[in-house]
């Protein structure tokens, strides 16, 4: 048996910021600083279209690889038995 609706507060927004929730010293803040990716674009420059759906960055994309990486994960999403949708 479904519960009744509940009401939702979307009147009662919080401000957030990841700057604030993000500690000065992390890790991810020092590679940012540290790391130039501006070259990655230049370098994919032929491989995307001029035409059709916008894509995605390729620096963002490349920054999501890294972080993947750095986390020790092999999927963007997840899989396997612990899985669970």
């Amino acid at each position: 048996m479904l519960d009744p609706p509940t009401t939702r507060r979307l009147a009662q927004l919080i401000a957030v910021s990841l700057e604030d929730l993000v500690p000065r010293d992390h890790f991810y803040r020092h590679l940012e600083a540290k790391l130039d990716l501006g070259f990655v674009r230049e370098w994919m420059r032929e491989l995307y279209a001029d035409r059709g759906q916008p894509s995605l960055d390729p620096v963002v994309f490349f920054k999501l690889q890294l972080v993947m990486f750095f986390e020790g994960l092999r999927h963007a999403w997840p899989t396997g038995p612990s899985a669970v949708c």
